[in-house]
């Protein structure tokens, strides 16, 4: 049994830092594959969380086993030793697994594990996961290693909890991108920031033309999915530091840090191709659509950031006027558009 005392309140407040740092959840939990082992003294471990899709557990994360080979286990509610802690909510530990029924050998586990320890993730309402734990030699889950992960169960599932609701309330639950509130505040850091250190900042509003003929013939459930098709094009065509969010129905704004005018104006011609080239789909057949874009560049002085989106909403405007399909600068300076084949 491993000395838990002084290492364990060490690592404790490791904890504790890495939850007030706010990392994303694959972060998180992949610290908390790793912290187990350590307290514990196992070989590997993994947290496997309920897929609200599919139902079933997967390997969120892990640590001491082949990530890409993890991450293809699955187990169904009350299948091996997993699936039926999940459904029974109750910890269940093995100073020697094998000879066990109910326990499914993964490929790695062959004749290699025998001591397990699998406990719920038990949030207000259900149970969504389970820490497992798995070690080579037998006899190396005590009570203290089983309380231990307990206690780290329950705060991994407050942390779980406290991880989905603010994603929740960040994204846009049609498109899955950022929500205007979580970009404005997105915003106000990159303008902060781009002052600071003197760097180009742009912004695009980017519009799709004459939407509203959409749900119009094909009805509001086509425009929705036509929308969420849009959404992913356009994020195919930005880079992974730019933000992208949905602003308000059909008009979307996607902030290009480090990126003068000329840059910005390519990246909107990229996404103007893209969405024109190539139809959208319905059981009614093709919907061809276009769109308009507006690009704006923080100036130097004291405007303000939602003084920078008015301006990229005036040059969206004035591409508008120019007659849609087309990208424009400024609030009358439209910029040619060219044809894909040019």
């Amino acid at each position: 049994m491993t000395d838990l005392s002084s290492k364990t309140l060490a690592l404790l407040r490791r904890l504790s830092r890495l939850a007030d740092s706010q990392p994303d959840i694959q972060t998180f939990l992949g610290e908390i594959a790793r912290l187990s082992t350590e307290i514990t003294g196992a070989d590997s471990g993994a947290v496997l969380l309920l897929d609200k899709d599919a139902a079933v557990l997967v390997v969120t994360a892990c640590h001491g086993l082949d990530d890409a080979t993890a991450a293809q286990v699955t187990f169904q509610p009350g299948e091996g030793i997993a699936g039926r802690v999940l459904e029974t909510g109750q910890t269940e530990r093995f100073d020697d697994v094998i000879g066990e029924p109910q326990f499914l050998a993964l490929p790695w586990q062959e004749g290699a594990i025998h001591s397990m320890l699998v406990v719920p993730i038990r949030t207000a309402e259900r149970v969504v996961g389970v820490m497992s734990l798995h070690a080579t030699a037998v006899g190396s889950f005590g009570d203290a290693e089983q309380a231990w992960i307990e206690l780290l169960a329950r705060q991994l599932a407050a942390d779980i909890e406290n991880a989905w609701l603010r994603e929740t309330s960040w994204f846009d639950p049609l498109t899955r991108i950022l929500n205007r509130g979580r970009f404005e505040e997105r915003l106000d850091e990159e303008t902060r920031r781009a002052r600071r250190h003197v760097s180009n900042l742009s912004l695009l509003a980017i519009d799709v033309d004459q939407f509203h003929v959409v749900n119009e013939i094909h009805g509001q459930f086509v425009g929705d999915m036509v929308l969420r098709e849009f959404a992913r094009r356009v994020a195919d065509e930005v880079r992974g530091e730019d933000i992208l969010a949905r602003w308000a129905g059909e008009l979307f704004l996607c902030l290009l840090p480090h990126t003068d005018q000329e840059a910005a104006i390519k990246t909107a011609e990229r996404i103007r191709v893209r969405v024109m080239q190539r139809a959208f789909r319905s059981r009614r057949g093709a919907i061809p659509l276009t769109v308009s874009v507006g690009v704006a560049v923080l100036q130097p002085g004291g405007s303000t950031p939602l003084e920078f989106v008015a301006r990229a909403r005036d040059a969206l405007a004035a591409a508008k006027r120019e007659g849609r399909n087309r990208v424009a600068v400024g609030p009358s300076t439209p910029v040619q558009s060219r044809d894909p084949d040019s």
